[in-house]
Parts: structure tokens; C-alpha cells; sequence
């Protein structure tokens, strides 16, 4: 690369500007040096008086000693640290265990809630169309279908399949259309509002679904109460507000490197890995007690998890002036210049590239994962499986473990021998087989096969989330999670729509919506695939020092 000249002015004001013209013909990039803050410095190393950009850094694993510095490569020089930000490796651990709890107490609500509604909504309709004499759906789904299932039967099923998932339509559109709208409000408070006021919102939302979803079974209330429930919590945020939240809090006590990443996939696991025994110990509680148990339990667990976030430390978006003065701007311009913080062209091209062929990756990968979790249930309480609610408690409990114990404890392992987003690529790879399966299924055998074909199902979520923010300053965290959430949001409203599938194709090919979500996934891997080819681009630039990288920041002076 032709070398750069470098001019700077020297002054007591608070912005020193230096500007960074490369004869070579490639854009200009200005470096903003803040005397009060050296978040936003770019410093030269002693040896080779090459500019060394202060941001994300690909093969970054640790920080080196400072005593090592000088031996270091180009890519691996010492970041200086902003105050409060925990060093390279390094993450605060109380506020960390505390956050898994938060996570898991509210992963645990989710999962029971993943199998009662469905089933209790199907326990509904079975009642008001066979009376009271009718079998019990959560121990003989297929009402009495054991034995030759005859025209009446197979017509009673499919009236009450399709009720149901009428049912869970409404619901996911009542709950996900506003919580779309709430989390980009969330993502836009987030520099100046705490950390744990944007965790209670969403939190709070939830505990009242929980609340009226309890009193609805234990009542035996109409259905129409759940939309009071569902709605609320959309109108905080719903489950996509508190990852928001929670991985915004992340980001805030774990240093830059590689480490967030594993944390962020540990934490991605962890929550699923204890949350996936609901799965099971809610299915033998629907067999044998009956829907009101579980739905107690689910608002318990929100209420813990509401009371465990004042217990967390104080925090909010660490800014500079420059940045401060623009998140306190509420103004339609500046919420707009907030929210698209990760793409203006402060960020280098290439990093803007990656950013948005990863964030379409997760929203097709969430829209798949969605759409699984809404027909699953009732797919494999149909014919010719009729899985009682025990048989889906502990098939989904094993994998679900299975699954998240490899993001737990296989994605650090690996992640060396497979930098940046290859596992991401095997995961979904994983997702695909699983689904494919589920597809072309006749016999339950098929169907506990991927109980080890689904490894690596979740791996995707957390490697995307931890290389994103890696990328990124802390005045892009809010965006970009926000984004995230956004797109959580519309998944689910967006999966919707596989319950139409579903409920279409139940007269001749009920598996024809695994078959959707899996084309879904081979768009995923194409886009996979380009990120990951520019990310090597990236690192060889960076490895042999031919690229000058817009500084940890976005300059919007």
C-alpha cells in the first residue's frame, strides 16, 4: 500500500482532527483524536510508524502484555481501554451470573409456555367439539385415534388443529406487531436510559402475560383474556426487548476480543441447556395435574426474574461528548442517525457489508426457528405420530440439551480452528438436516434422529450476535441490538404465517412447512458463505497491513 500523509493539528480544543489521504486512490478516512477520551484514537506502533487502527480486530484473541507490545503483529497491538471497560479476556462476573439467571428464569417461562398454550388452547376446542367425554389431548391427542383411525376422527382432529393454530395466529400478530415498534424505541433510549430500566420494561410485560395467562387456566376464562396478556407484553418489548436488554448489558462487561463471543454463545447455551428440562418437567406435569401447575410456574419464574434485576450494578452506554450530545438529540433526524449507526459510512465498506449480510442471515434464521417452534407441537401431535404432551416434553428436553451444550462448550473449542462465522455455517447446516427430517418423517424413529442432527441448531444466534458486536463501538450497541430484536420481533409475526402453511397442507403433505423453512436456510448459507469470504478479505488486509480502518466510532461532525 502506498503510504499515507498524515497531517495533524495540535491544539488545546477538544477535537483534534487528522486527516488520512491515501495516494492510492482509496477513500479518505478522517480520525477524530479526543484528548478526553481515547476511545476514539488511532496511535502509531513505535517500530513500524504505521497507522494502527483502534476497533475490531478478527484474529484478536487476547490482548497482549503490555511489555509484549513491540513484538506483537500489526493486528494484535495493545488496545488502550475506555474507563470501565473490562480489559481483553475479562468479564465482571457477578453481573454476568446474574444475567444468566435473569436468562434462564425467563428461558424456562418461554419453554413451559411453548408447550402449554398449544395444548391447552387444543384441550379447549377439544372440549367444545367432543364434550366432556372426549380423551384428555395432553395424554391422546388424536382423541381416541388408536385404534383405525376412521373418517370422524381424522375430521374432529383436523377441526381442531386448525382452531388451534387459528388461535395461535392472532395471538403471535397481538403480541409481536407492537413489541416491533416498542424494541426500535428501546433501541433508540438505550444511551441514555440504565441498562436495568431497559431489562424491567420488557420484564414487566412479560410477568403480566404470565399473570393473565395463569388466571385464564385456573379460571377456565374465554380464550379472548389471553389477548390482554399477549398484548402488554408486546407493547414493552416482549422476549425480543429483554435480549435487547440483556445483550446490551453484554456488551457493557465484556472487553472486545474473541472472549465476547464466548461469552455471548455460552450465555446463548446456558439459558437453553437448564431451560430445556421445562420442556420435559412440563410435560409430565400437563399428564398428570393438568394445565394450571405449569402456568404457575411460568409466572413465577418472570416474577424471580423481575426481582433479580434490581439486583444488578448501575449501568449506562459509556459515550464520549460527541456521541452523548448526539443520543440526547430526539429529534425524527437523530433517532434516524442513531438506529443507522452500524451502516452510515463512518464504518468502513467492507465492515458495512458484513454487518448487513449477517443481519439478514438471522432474521431468515430466526423466521425458520420460529415457524418450527409454532407448528412442531401440533405437527407432532397429529396423525400419524399423536406424541402425547410426556413424549414432546422429553423429546424436545434432549434436544434442546444436545444442542446447547455444544454452544455452551463446542463453539470456544472450536471457534480457533474456525474463526469468524464457519460455525455459524455448520450450524445452519445442522438446522437444514433438521428440518429436512421433520419433513419427510413417517414413523417417531425418524423424528428422535434429530435429537443429534439438530447439534448445532442454536449455534448461529450467538457467534452472529458476538461478531457483530465485536465490529462495532459502544455508541452502535444500542442499534444494533435493536435491530436484532426488531428482527426477533418480526420473526415471530413473520413465522406466522407457517401456521397458515401448515394448517393448508394438512389434508395432503402436513410436512410441506419443514420443507419451506429448510429452502429458507439454503438463502442463509449463501449469505453465510459471502460474509465469511469477506471476512477473510478483512483479515488478510489487516494481517498484511494494507488497510486504514475508520477508528472505533462514527464520525458525524
Amino acid at each position: 500500500m502506498t503510504s499515507s500523509n498524515i497531517s495533524s493539528n495540535t491544539g488545546p480544543s477538544s477535537h483534534d482532527r487528522s486527516e488520512i489521504h491515501d495516494t492510492s486512490g482509496h477513500e479518505r478516512y478522517d480520525v477524530i483524536n479526543r484528548p478526553e477520551d481515547n476511545r476514539g484514537q488511532a496511535y502509531q506502533d513505535s517500530d513500524t510508524k504505521r497507522l494502527i487502527p483502534r476497533g475490531y480486530d478478527p484474529d484478536l484473541q487476547q490482548t497482549p502484555d503490555e511489555d509484549d507490545k513491540e513484538t506483537q503483529p500489526l493486528t494484535s497491538a495493545k488496545v488502550p481501554q475506555s474507563d470501565g471497560e473490562p480489559g481483553a479476556g475479562a468479564i465482571e462476573k457477578y453481573p454476568f451470573i446474574l444475567l444468566n439467571v435473569i436468562m434462564i428464569l425467563n428461558s424456562a417461562a418461554t419453554r413451559i409456555y411453548q408447550s402449554l398454550i398449544d395444548q391447552y388452547i387444543y384441550q379447549h376446542y377439544s372440549d367444545q367439539l367432543l364434550g366432556n367425554t372426549s380423551a384428555k389431548t395432553a395424554s391422546n391427542p388424536c382423541v381416541n385415534g388408536s385404534s383405525g383411525y376412521n373418517s370422524s376422527v381424522q375430521d374432529a382432529v383436523q377441526t381442531i388443529q386448525d382452531k388451534t393454530s387459528e388461535m395461535s395466529l392472532y395471538l403471535a400478530v397481538v403480541n409481536n406487531a407492537p413489541a416491533m415498534l416498542s424494541c426500535v424505541l428501546l433501541g433508540v433510549l438505550s444511551p441514555v436510559l440504565s441498562r436495568k430500566v431497559l431489562l424491567m420494561i420488557p420484564e414487566f410485560g412479560s410477568l403480566v402475560k404470565g399473570v393473565v395467562t395463569a388466571a385464564v387456566i385456573y379460571w377456565d376464562l374465554d380464550l379472548a383474556w389471553l389477548y390482554i396478556g399477549y398484548g402488554v407484553e408486546g407493547l414493552c418489548g416482549n422476549w425480543a426487548g429483554l435480549l435487547l436488554g440483556i445483550f446490551l448489558y453484554m456488551s457493557d462487561i465484556t472487553s472486545r476480543g474473541a472472549h465476547r463471543t464466548y461469552f455471548m454463545s455460552f450465555l446463548e447455551g446456558g439459558k437453553g441447556l437448564v431451560a430445556s428440562t421445562m420442556y420435559y418437567a412440563t410435560g409430565q406435569l400437563l399428564k398428570s395435574t393438568g394445565f394450571t401447575i405449569p402456568a404457575l410456574m411460568a409466572a413465577i419464574f418472570l416474577l424471580l426474574g423481575f426481582c433479580v434485576i434490581p439486583l444488578l450494578p448501575e449501568r449506562r452506554a459509556r459515550l464520549d461528548d460527541h456521541h452523548h450530545a448526539n443520543a440526547v438529540d430526539f429529534s425524527p433526524a437523530g433517532c434516524c442517525r442513531r438506529l443507522a449507526l452500524p451502516f452510515s459510512k463512518g464504518q468502513h465498506p467492507r465492515v458495512r457489508k458484513m454487518i448487513l449480510w449477517a443481519l439478514m442471515s438471522v432474521l431468515i434464521l430466526l423466521i425458520a426457528a420460529t415457524g418450527n417452534s409454532k407448528i412442531r407441537n401440533l405437527y407432532l401431535m397429529n396423525l400419524p405420530f399423536c406424541w402425547d404432551s410426556a413424549t414432546i416434553g422429553w423429546f424436545f428436553s434432549a434436544q434442546e440439551m444436545t444442542f446447547n451444550l455444544f454452544t455452551m462448550f463446542g463453539v470456544p473449542l472450536l471457534y480457533r480452528l474456525l474463526p469468524g462465522l464457519w460455525l455459524a455455517i455448520v450450524g445452519t447446516v445442522s438446522a437444514l438436516i433438521t428440518y429436512v427430517m421433520f419433513a419427510v418423517a413417517t414413523s417417531s424413529l425418524e423424528i428422535y434422529m434429530t435429537i443429534g442432527l439438530a447439534v448445532g441448531f442454536n449455534a448461529p444466534f450467538g457467534l452472529i450476535r458476538g461478531e457483530l458486536s465485536r465490529m462495532l463501538g459502544p455508541e452502535s450497541q444500542g442499534s444494533l441490538f435493536a435491530a436484532i430484536a426488531v428482527f426477533e420481533s418480526f420473526s415471530f409475526a413473520a413465522g406466522t404465517p407457517t401456521l397458515s402453511l401448515y394448517r393448508w397442507s394438512l389434508t395432503f403433505y402436513s410436512g410441506l412447512a419443514f420443507s419451506v423453512l429448510a429452502g429458507l436456510l439454503c438463502f442463509v448459507l449463501v449469505m453465510l458463505g459471502i460474509y465469511q469470504v469477506l471476512w477473510l478479505q478483512y483479515r488478510r488486509e489487516l494481517q498484511n497491513k494494507e488497510l486504514i480502518i475508520k477508528p472505533y466510532g462514527t464520525i458525524n461532525s
